[in-house]
């Protein structure tokens, strides 16, 4: 909350606070991602059972953890590559028809 628009709204009073949430395009970005991932949310529903559909949500935390480690050059430690290793592991194994 360091910008110097949202410390002069939070400032004011709270009516320029909610302009301010509202005139910002990441507010309206993060709101049609929102959306987005709802409307795939339930396409994928309609196409998988639950129990599939599930452990794929998953998948999120890998893609998350390679975008830290190479979008934003975080640290890679064993932890993070053996918790990644795990999940993938896990969604391979739930995808595979017996």
């Amino acid at each position: 909350m360091s910008a110097p628009a949202i410390q002069q709204a939070m400032a004011a009073d709270m009516r320029s606070v909610f302009w301010l949430a509202l005139s910002s395009p990441l507010i309206w970005g993060g709101m049609f991602c929102f959306g987005a991932s709802a409307g795939l949310w339930l396409l994928v529903l309609g196409k998988l059972e639950v129990s599939m559909a599930y452990p794929l949500i998953s998948l999120g935390v890998v893609l998350t953890t390679m975008a830290g480690i190479f979008i934003l050059g975080e640290s890679v430690s064993i932890y993070k590559v053996l918790g990644v290793a795990l999940i993938i592991t896990g969604v391979v194994i739930l995808s595979v028809k017996s």
